[in-house]
């Protein structure tokens, strides 16, 4: 409304931003919606096994069971066949032997040109991998495809029911959740997106089907074709689609998530992963509307410098996984319309309009900085994105889904006060400038207009001022007693001391991380730089700096292998396992100077302690010689917790400006290693022992596939973990191997534990023991937390689905839960409540906000707050909800960034701002499994407390992705570092 100056004249308050509901870009199929034909393709039982007694040959397992080979098919039926929805090996019946099983959109039995174009590919795949075989035996295998008899048209039911637990929907067939991705990536497929800003329009091109074998990911449609950026690279949008389930709403739902990808010439190259290679060309063949263009992505591995001296310089080659026999520019030189590609040509970016696109994709996991398309999509494209693509999903009979509210929070639950939040001294307030004595009157009113503001600036000023004197000592005593709780669980009841190692070749960091402990902990009362003692009544704290060179455990490791003239008589694989040996023996002498470094500056310590290393920041980018992995491991064995403090290589002569920015990246470095380390330590973050009368707890399972790095191996397995806060610090539950059996410990210990390898890790399959193990872990767990209760559990669904049944949406039952034969209700369990969140962003959408068109108020930058979905099925309880974490303090541009689109100039295909990043935050679901009677009357008030837990961490003062304290559990899945090779 009109606001009246001093001067007389109006002036029009900007209405303030609001997102109070928003739209979600998630449909579903109704009950009685239209059939979905699909059509599946599948290898003969006898040409089936043929395959499968290659494949043993080839693994030399020959009296195994074995899994065809895979290897290449997906990259290959893309390039030739993009109507391929996804691949899989199961039965050919319900009782028949597993074979493998291409799946189509449609109907496609009597399709001649698409049998003929699979052909092709399954030649390649079949030369590629089993190459020793008789070609005419290939050959006929790959033809045995095209026989009708093998290719089958059904139609698949969109009807759904609930579960047994009627909280979540179920499909009527379980083929639905495959069949409605491919159903909907097909309705997109060449469909037009235009933007109302006015840039080029671009057509949605499928991407291979997924490796997994079916869509649980969810299959890709990349915008075509890509903008130019500035900078010579390429970008544009990625569309995802999958489908989901959702607690307390019906339907089988389609969720679409929108990112922004980039390609360009690569600068660095991480050898423990591959890069991509990204290749578009017209259709082959295909139906005209389909998509006008087609697109595989290659998955490729470098050889060259990753590895030793003995490889040479510039001879970098890039060779795809699957087909190592020739660079990957010679493997595409032999597909259909890239004759004209040479082997020898180096991989950048190549475009041949009309032609074709070839594009190495960056990311910055490789190092790869200030991308062309920077990431995420602004509130507008997003909008234009839904606008062009919603018709096309509704008429497979899709409807949108209903709205998402923003929930009042100040009646359910206070804000969780967090010891750990920065108590940050107000900014003084500028007086404004004296007004000249020749102003005229409309100066005159403006000064007096200045004046009042700042009066009124002034008092609030000297209001936040005494609250920050109040606040910040109050704060600072509570963290000191929350380091001493930890402390004493850790070191004995008597412990008051906490070593802290520095392990520098800088003079001054002894000095700066003096500086943030006091920054944390609140100034001194005794003591000097190098023992800081704080003394509160009767307890007494103490931290005494230990500064040592770092030594083995920062410096960069040899490729070791064996003599030249020992192996040169060898065979392949007798080399193979001479330079294993040769560097295993290496690493364990590494291994040894490290412990006696570490043994020297402890100096005979045995307490818990803790320590920041520096370490060059190039290490990261060679992780066949970068030592940390040995040297975490080595401290954790003399019991320290380590936090990595990265320093930048030295490049020439810098400017004072960049001199002072690196001072700065340098301390804001060293405030989160401060807090991360006493993080480890297992302090609790709350001023409370139970906020809201409840005490934070935890389940989840850390996972980690098999993998080499520095020096070491971690095999691939699975840790069942719960956590609870007791007696003011975090404790943590690991398996006993044996039996299952949790062994509590404090966090710190079972960080050590980890990182030192001195844990029981269990197997990631399905075994009747391996689940009675789980089962077991779980079971007890569940009855120590509620008997020391009250608690409210936060589990995490990830991982835990796989062991409580009763957290998977199908088998979901409200306040049951299930750990193998064990069913647990609210009378068994009365000291725990459990809320299970859900963060995995492939099967959350993106959304868009919705505004009053009537009201004035602009979309918010970046929305935050809890939400309740509209569900379109009555008889809501009222358990679920959808979170959107705080905008963090490094996140302001971003989030000015979502106000501007990349599609701005008419007639041009290059956006004015194309690299700047945008964000804004991913929803989490959150629902209320596990309640107590008297929690049923409001199920939202524990969702929001849950919520609230987001705010309880250490090492810095906004919201974390997990609530605490599943984000510390989830944390302790990086301290995994394996065993010496």
């Amino acid at each position: 409304m009109p606001e009246t100056l001093p001067n007389g004249t109006a002036r029009t308050r900007k209405a303030p931003a609001k997102s109070d509901v928003l739209r979600p870009a998630a449909w579903f199929l109704p009950n009685g919606a239209p059939r979905l034909p699909v059509t599946t393709c599948w290898m003969d039982v006898a040409s089936h096994g043929r395959v499968v007694a290659w494949t043993r040959k080839k693994l030399r397992r020959e009296t195994e069971d074995v899994t065809v080979i895979l290897r290449g098919l997906h990259e290959l039926v893309a390039y030739f066949v993009p109507e391929t929805a996804f691949i899989t090996v199961k039965p050919e019946g319900r009782e028949g032997p597993a074979c493998l099983t291409l799946t189509f959109a449609g109907r496609r039995k009597d399709d001649a040109g698409l049998k003929e174009r699979l052909l092709p590919a399954l030649v390649r795949w079949l030369t590629i991998n089993f190459d020793k075989e008789d070609a005419g035996e290939r050959m006929s295998v790959a033809r045995s495809m095209l026989a009708d008899t093998v290719w089958e048209e059904v139609d698949v039911s969109p009807d759904w029911v609930w579960n047994g637990g009627a909280t979540c929907p179920e499909p009527a067939e379980r083929d639905l959740w495959n069949a409605l991705t491919a159903h909907a990536v097909a309705a997109l497929a060449g469909k037009r997106i235009s933007f109302r800003g006015g840039g080029e329009d671009r057509w949605l091109v499928p991407t291979r089907p997924g490796p997994s074998g079916n869509t649980y990911e969810g299959i890709e449609l990349v915008a075509f074709p890509p903008s130019r950026g500035d900078d010579g690279g390429y970008y544009s949008e990625v569309v995802t689609v999958t489908t989901a389930s959702y607690p307390e709403r019906g339907g089988i739902h389609l969720v679409m998530r929108i990112s922004v990808r980039s390609w360009g010439k690569p600068e660095g190259w991480r050898s423990d992963l591959g890069r991509t290679l990204d290749v578009f060309m017209p259709t082959l063949g295909g139906t005209d509307g389909y998509a006008g263009w087609r697109h595989s992505a290659f998955e490729c591995d470098r050889k060259g410098f990753e590895r030793g001296p003995r490889q040479g310089e510039g001879v970098e080659r890039w060779v795809w996984r699957y087909d190592q026999s020739k660079q990957v520019m010679g493997v595409l030189a032999g597909l259909n319309g890239l004759e004209y590609i040479r082997e020898d040509m180096t991989v950048a970016p190549m475009e041949a309009p009309g032609s074709y696109f070839i594009l190495p994709r960056l990311g910055t996991v490789h190092g790869d900085d200030n991308l062309s398309g920077g990431s995420g999509l602004g509130w507008t494209d997003r909008h234009d994105f839904l606008l062009a693509l919603s018709p096309h999903l509704e008429a497979l009979g899709l409807v949108q889904a209903g709205k998402m509210f923003r929930v009042d929070r100040k009646r359910l639950n206070k804000a969780v006060a967090d010891v750990f939040g920065k108590a940050s001294r107000p900014k003084e307030v500028s007086p404004p400038k004296d007004l000249a004595a020749d102003a005229g009157t409309e100066e005159a009113l403006g000064h007096a207009e200045a004046v009042a503001r700042y009066d009124k600036g002034l008092a609030e000023y000297a209001k936040k001022l005494r609250h920050f004197e109040i606040e910040a000592p109050r704060k600072a005593s509570l963290r000191r007693a929350s380091l001493r709780n930890a402390l004493k669980a850790l070191n004995g009841p008597s412990a008051t001391t906490l070593e802290f190692f520095v392990f520098t070749a800088d003079d001054a960091a002894p000095a700066r991380v003096a500086w943030h402990l006091r920054d944390a902990l609140g100034p001194t009362t005794d003591g000097s730089e190098e023992e800081l003692v704080w003394a509160d009544g009767g307890e007494t704290l103490r931290i005494a700096l230990r500064v040592s060179h770092p030594g083995t455990l920062a410096t960069q490791m040899e490729w070791a292998e064996a003599p030249a003239e020992e192996v040169e008589a060898m065979t392949e694989e007798g080399r193979r396992a001479a330079h294993r040996r040769t560097r295993q023996a290496y690493h364990k002498g590494v291994e040894r100077e490290m412990a006696a470094e570490v043994a020297a500056a402890r100096l005979g310590g045995t307490d818990v302690a803790c320590a920041i290393l520096e370490m060059p920041e190039d290490l990261q980018w060679k992780p066949a010689q970068d030592p940390y992995t040995l040297a975490k491991r080595t401290l954790a064995r003399g019991g320290i917790l380590v936090q990595p403090f990265l320093v930048p290589s030295r490049s020439g002569e810098l400017s004072a400006k960049a001199q002072e920015m690196r001072r700065k990246e340098a301390d804001n470095k060293y405030a989160m290693s401060v807090r991360d380390c006493l993080r480890m330590l297992g302090v609790s973050t709350a001023d409370e022992a139970h906020p809201a009368g409840l005490a934070p707890a935890a389940i989840c399972v850390i996972q980690k596939n098999r993998k080499r790095r520095g020096g070491t191996l971690v095999e691939g397995q699975a840790v069942p973990l719960a956590a609870l806060v007791r007696d003011g610090s975090l404790h943590v539950a690991l398996p006993d191997g044996a039996t299952g059996e949790p062994r509590w410990m404090p966090y710190g210990r079972a960080v050590l534990t980890i990182m030192s390898g001195e844990y029981d890790a269990l197997e990631r399959n399905q075994s009747t023991e391996n689940r009675r193990l789980f089962h077991n872990f779980f079971a007890q767990v569940l009855r120590r937390i509620s008997a020391f209760g009250p608690a409210l559990v936060i589990a995490d669904q990830g991982g835990t689905t796989r062991w409580i049944d009763t957290l998977q949406n199908g088998k979901l039952a409200w306040d049951e839960l299930k750990a193998g034969n064990t069913i647990f209700r609210p009378d068994m369990l009365p000291g725990l409540r459990m809320v299970r969140t859900n963060a995995v962003p492939a099967k959350l959408p993106q959304y868009v906000q919705e505004l009053d068109p009537e009201s004035d108020a602009e979309a918010n930058k970046w929305p935050s707050g809890l939400f309740v979905w509209q569900s379109a099925e009555p008889g809501n309880a009222g358990r679920t909800a959808f979170s959107l974490k705080a905008k963090p303090h490094t996140a302001q541009k971003a989030a000015d960034a979502m106000m501007s689109s990349r599609h701005e100039r008419a007639g041009a295909n290059e956006g004015e701002d194309d690299g700047t990043r945008r964000a804004s935050a991913q929803l989490e679901e959150l629902c209320a499994v596990f309640l107590q009677p008297e929690d049923l009357a409001d199920p939202l008030r524990l969702i929001d407390l849950a919520d609230r837990w987001r705010d309880l961490h250490v090492a810095y003062g906004g919201q974390t992705r997990l609530p605490f304290p599943l984000h510390e559990l989830r944390l302790l899945e990086g301290a995994i570092v394996g065993a010496p090779e």
